[in-house]
């Protein structure tokens, strides 16, 4: 899973190189992160929240 946070300066690269990833075979999630900014899980910023539930409910789903 790619999570990407749109007020993120490197928010157009990311998206990039996770369609990039895609389009060689990697199987990926893409996830955009309305309100994040760069760092959003450390810094507990805007989307945080949001964020941790996401990776969560991921993590739950995938590794169970």
């Amino acid at each position: 899973m790619l999570v990407i946070s749109q007020l993120d300066s490197l928010y157009d690269e990311a998206l990039e190189y996770g369609m990039k990833l895609i389009k060689h075979g990697v199987e990926l999630t893409i996830r955009s992160q309305v309100n994040g900014t760069q760092g959003t899980l450390n810094r507990k910023n805007w989307g945080y929240e949001d964020t941790l539930k996401l990776t969560y409910k991921y993590l739950k789903a995938n590794l169970m």
